[in-house]
């Protein structure tokens, strides 16, 4: 809800108060602001903030915007001078930490002295409480760590054979499993279990190659599944050994 925004003249200052419906005391409720920008762009710019970063800047009043949405935004005065506004300000925030506000009034750089005043809060916060501190870094490094194993992990699965992951360049048939001999002129399949190729035989066509090592990535399949064992999955491929 916003309240006064029609009574700013062009190139005017306002004062302007952020509060909850219940809040009456705009000594100590409340966020206070000044801007010389239109009141409805710099509403729509704490609205954004609280959007995109809650806890940056003017913190407090970011997080009350995303919690309550019945907020007031309201202008409590205009004045042709900026200088009067921070006066006025200074008088309603006169030290830091009332209200939604972090810093205190009538400062020339308002919206970055909020994020210094939670910066140096935050570091004496710290080290009155080292063993928190300690504990908070720990839990960050952990994090961190725990992402990069998960990435890293990510990167070295194998992928399908798509665009992303294409053939190797002597791979001449376009199957997997499949490539051109060249002492004998034809198509070899052979698959591989533990790093140990097998060979299951040559054959004309690459079509009729690619079929044989589709039969014994079943058994692979099977093998990597643990339906059955390494010696019986290697029996079964050699028992489809076939072509020239």
């Amino acid at each position: 809800m916003q309240i006064g925004i029609e009574h700013q003249p062009k190139g005017a200052s306002v004062v302007y108060w952020i509060h909850k419906p219940e809040h009456t005391d705009i000594t100590k409720q409340g966020y206070v602001g000044i801007t010389h920008k239109k009141i409805r762009d710099r509403w729509i710019d704490h609205q954004s903030a609280s959007r995109r970063n809650p806890d940056a800047n003017c913190a407090v009043v970011n997080r009350a915007i995303r919690k309550h949405p019945n907020l007031i935004y309201e202008v409590v005065l205009v004045a042709d001078a900026r200088e009067y506004c921070e006066r006025i300000e200074g008088l309603l925030r006169p030290t830091n930490n009332i209200g939604y506000n972090i810093a205190r009034g009538g400062m020339p750089v308002d919206t970055m002295m909020g994020g210094i005043a939670n910066r140096e809060r935050w570091i004496q916060h710290w080290i009155d409480n080292p063993t928190e501190a300690a504990n908070r870094w720990w839990d960050t490094e952990r994090a961190l760590l725990n992402k990069q194993a998960t990435v890293k992990r990510k990167a070295s699965l194998p992928k399908p054979h798509t665009k992303e992951r294409k053939f190797s360049n002597r791979n001449k048939s376009g199957y997997a499993g499949v490539g051109w001999f060249e002492r004998f002129s034809n198509w070899r399949a052979q698959i591989g279990i533990d790093g140990k190729p097998i060979s299951l035989g040559y054959f004309d066509t690459k079509e009729e190659a690619y079929a044989k090592y589709l039969q014994a990535k079943a058994f692979w399949l099977a093998y990597r599944q643990d339906i059955i064992t390494k010696n019986e999955a290697v029996a079964s491929i050699r028992a489809l050994q076939s072509g020239y």
